[in-house]
C-alpha cells in the first residue's frame, strides 16, 4: 500500500475517532464509539501478549499502566466485525470515555497478510481501548507483534 493510501486511511480514521492534539498526544472525542457491541470477558491470551508488547515499546508512559494488563477485561467490541476491543480495569464494568491519550501506535499485518494499524488508548489514567483499523480491507484478527513497526 503506498504512503497516501496510508494516510488517507489514517486521517479518515482520526476524522471518525476525533482530532488529536499532535502536543499532547490526546484525541478529542466529541461522541463515544458509537457502534460497539456489549462483551463481559477475559482478555484471550494473544489480545493480552499484543497489550504487553504495546505497553513496552509504546511512549514512555506506557509502561505506567503495565500493573493494569493483569485486572483488564473485554467490556466492548466493535461492530464492524473488526477486532478492537474496549477494555475496563479491574472492578469497572464499563469502558472510560473523554479524551484518548494514545500510548502506542503501531503498523502490521494479521496472519493473513491484511495490514493494520494498531493504537492502544488510555481514558481518565485507564487503558481504554486495543483499536485495530484496516489499512486496505477490514482485518478480522489481531496483527503478529513480529511485524509491528
Amino acid at each position: 500500500m503506498s504512503f497516501i493510501s496510508k494516510l488517507g486511511s489514517r486521517v479518515g480514521k482520526a476524522l471518525r475517532k476525533g482530532h488529536r492534539d499532535d502536543k499532547s498526544n490526546k484525541v478529542d472525542v466529541s461522541s463515544p464509539a458509537a457502534y460497539t457491541i456489549p462483551k463481559n470477558r477475559l482478555l484471550s491470551a494473544e489480545e493480552c501478549q499484543l497489550i504487553e508488547w504495546l505497553l513496552a515499546h509504546g511512549v514512555p508512559d506506557a509502561k505506567l499502566y503495565v500493573s493494569q494488563l493483569p485486572g483488564l477485561r473485554v467490556v466492548s467490541r466493535c461492530s464492524c466485525g473488526c477486532p478492537t476491543i474496549d477494555v475496563a480495569v479491574a472492578g469497572a464494568e464499563t469502558r472510560t470515555t473523554g479524551p484518548s491519550y494514545i500510548l502506542a501506535d503501531f503498523y502490521g499485518s494479521t496472519s493473513d497478510g491484511v495490514e493494520v494499524g494498531v493504537i492502544l488508548h488510555a481514558r481518565e489514567g485507564k487503558t481504554s481501548e486495543l483499536e485495530i483499523y484496516p489499512l486496505g480491507e477490514t482485518p478480522t484478527s489481531l496483527p503478529r507483534i513480529e511485524t509491528l513497526k
